[in-house]
């Protein structure tokens, strides 16, 4: 950074260390040293947000192990630093839990110590902008980036004043607390018009959106329910007398698509474009990615979708069950799988946008009721979506329904983009103002205030006095770790790559390995931020667990 402001320094991360601070990576727990009972926690890289701690994990140790893996204990304003994507180098600080704490292996411990920077300040730099992407730049990796912990103490950071450091603090808490409370009302306004749109299909198909109209008509506002014995999951929903009431299957004719099947593909199949039940969404059509079938020619007559077909989904994830739109002409020729149920109306004048509306709505529940359900599964067959009981408004209303809903349906999107694009400039102003205060123009400059060279020069002054022993109840925190010298970590990799297998867990390589955790540890690290490492961390989905793996060159 050039020009910096009057009283400012630029220096490492590793010259912010202190005394009684430390600088650590997390510590390689591996599933067999966890215990669902234990009282200590062992934090995630899912708990480690962007300037914000997010208490997603539930994972522990007992102290038993904690005294056999030598662990840093993590304390409160400790700064957490991912070491792994999504976003990489994300700090925050550590809150106030209820257990003691220690990390895993690609989450950094940072405690500048108390002679040093404010840690809250050092979480807000390490976030700014320009550090994003000096981290991203000193990364590696090929299919998950990460930044090892000696590249993260390499970093520079302008250094302001202590006294601004704190001015800094306090305004970007202002601003952030501001900015988290826009974006929860913009996502407040977001389930509002979610329940609005729910809304206007309830009165749609209840013919309350067009009392009005029908009373202009005469109408004299009678309503009826739907008597049948399997007509129960519709409970209390009533609709206008003047509505016929009719099964699916006696107004459109429903038919199954065509189940893919590689084995049953003839040379001479004509292949087409084919609906997924991921293409039909509820009130729309996903046709971002649509893939081709072979189909015999004799099919492909029965099996073409015309403008006009209304679609509903079998099924799968509950929330998959029955959804469904209209299919209006999007591709020249198409076609669609035997998951998807195409319901073609026999009456011209009725408008299948309405009997969208309906299944989509009123359908549901009766779906849910009729279909066969596991543990979140859910799907309907033909003979249930045939037998759907509809309440169907006369051709002219069903028209003015349509017409109703999509003028409201307009104006739910064009709030919700308006939203959408709120939502935008408010994340944006957050790196904003985050780089407003890298550069030293969030706050203004006191030249009162001790500059940061003596500050630096404090703490460097630090690291050179004698310290009493520390209380017992520190003694299980380590210092910084050691830096493995080049002879160590060639050894290790001797070792990794004359070993028979490919893949080890953690204690595997302790095994094959002379040394103590530390240093062995330390070397894997390093061997991991290599730019062509021979070896490479993976998450184990059946053991659930994080393993090495040996790459082959």
């Amino acid at each position: 950074m050039k020009g910096l402001p009057p009283g400012w320094e630029q220096t490492t991360v590793a010259n912010l260390i202190a005394e009684n601070g430390i600088f650590s990576d997390g510590d390689w727990v591996e599933s067999k040293d966890q215990d669902p009972n234990g009282s200590i926690r062992l934090l995630q890289l899912a708990d480690i947000g962007d300037g914000v701690f997010v208490n997603k994990s539930n994972r522990f140790i007992n102290d038993i192990k904690f005294d056999q893996l030598r662990c840093t204990e993590v304390f409160e304003g400790d700064v957490l630093i991912a070491r792994m994507p999504e976003p990489l180098g994300r700090a925050c600080l550590a809150p106030k839990l209820a257990q003691r704490c220690i990390t895993v292996v690609d989450v950094a411990i940072v405690r500048p110590g108390s002679s040093s920077v404010s840690s809250k300040w050092l979480m807000h730099f390490l976030n700014a902008p320009p550090v994003r992407q000096l981290i991203e730049l000193q990364s590696s990796g090929t299919t998950r980036r990460r930044i090892s912990r000696g590249n993260l103490t390499k970093l520079e950071l302008p250094v302001p004043p202590l006294a601004e450091q704190k001015r800094i603090t306090d305004k970007l808490d202002s601003l952030l607390e501001r900015l988290a409370t826009c974006r929860g009302r913009l996502d407040q306004i977001s389930d509002i018009l979610k329940r609005f749109r729910q809304s206007v299909l309830t009165a749609a198909t209840s013919g309350e959106l067009t009392r009005e109209w029908r009373e202009a008509r005469g109408d004299d506002g009678e309503s009826q329910s739907f008597q049948e014995a399997d007509s129960d999951s519709f409970r209390d929903y009533v609709f206008p007398a003047s509505w016929a009431i009719r099964r699916l299957a006696d107004i459109a004719t429903i038919t199954g698509g065509v189940t893919k099947d590689s084995k049953k593909q003839g040379s001479g199949f004509t292949e087409l474009p084919y609906l997924r039940v991921a293409n039909v969404q509820r009130g729309y059509l996903d046709l971002s990615e649509v893939k081709t079938i072979r189909v015999p020619p004799n099919r492909v007559a029965d099996l073409l979708l015309r403008a006009g077909d209304i679609l509903f989904n079998e099924g799968g994830d509950i929330n998959k069950l029955g959804r469904g739109w209209i299919w209006s002409g999007e591709l020249p020729a198409c076609i669609f799988q035997n998951h998807v149920f195409r319901a073609r109306l026999s009456d011209p004048t009725f408008e299948p946008r309405y009997f969208s509306y309906y299944g989509n709505s009123r359908g549901y529940e009766y779906f849910l009721a009729k279909g066969k359900q596991t543990t979140n599964l859910a799907s309907i067959n033909k003979s249930v979506l045939s037998s759907l009981p509809v309440a169907v408004p006369p051709s002219d209303e069903q028209l003015e329904i349509v017409k109703r809903v999509d003028e409201l349906f307009l104006f739910a999107d064009r709030l919700e983009r308006n939203c959408a694009n709120a939502a935008a400039k408010v994340a944006a102003l957050t790196p904003a103002a985050l780089n407003k205060a890298f550069i030293g123009e969030l706050v203004p400059q006191d030249p009162n205030d001790e500059p940061a060279s003596t500050l630096l020069v404090n703490i460097e002054a630090s690291r050179h006095t004698p310290q009493a022993e520390p209380p017992l109840k520190q003694a299980r925190t380590l210092p910084r770790r050691p830096t493995m010298s080049n002879t160590e970590k060639d050894a290790v990799k001797a070792i990794i790559s004359s070993s028979e297998t490919d893949g080890f867990s953690f204690e595997d390589l302790r095994a094959l390995i002379p040394g103590n955790y530390e240093s062995i540890k330390t070397a894997i690290f390093e061997l991991l931020s290599e730019p062509n490492p021979i070896v490479q961390q993976i998450f184990d989905k059946n053991n659930k667990e994080m393993r090495l793996v040996r790459v082959k060159l």
